[in-house]
């Protein structure tokens, strides 16, 4: 664990899903994406394999730093992210 709460809880919440839904093809990750394009980085929880590139958004800031902007609390990630795995006969 590191000095950073969210991403931490993020991590454990990673952990949590990967192990709930034992099986799976590929792991729940804790992410950060960068855009160019936008110039953010978004961090998130994340499944991606050779078909599918799902993510779920939880903050938001500026490529070269900054504040971060919530865009969803960590628990409505996870709830997101659970229900996707649930309704996804592929991943289990």
């Amino acid at each position: 664990m590191g000095g950073d709460p969210t991403w931490d809880a993020m991590v454990a919440a990673a952990e949590q899903l990967t192990r709930e839904r034992g099986g799976l093809t590929s792991k729940v990750q804790a992410a950060r994406r960068r855009s160019w394009w936008t110039r953010t980085v978004t961090e998130g929880l994340a499944i991606a394999d050779h078909w599918t590139d799902a993510f779920e958004p939880v903050r938001r800031r500026g490529l070269f730093g900054g504040e971060w902007t919530a865009i969803q609390s960590v628990d409505e990630a996870y709830t997101t992210v659970g229900r996707f795995l649930r309704e996804r006969p592929d991943f289990g």
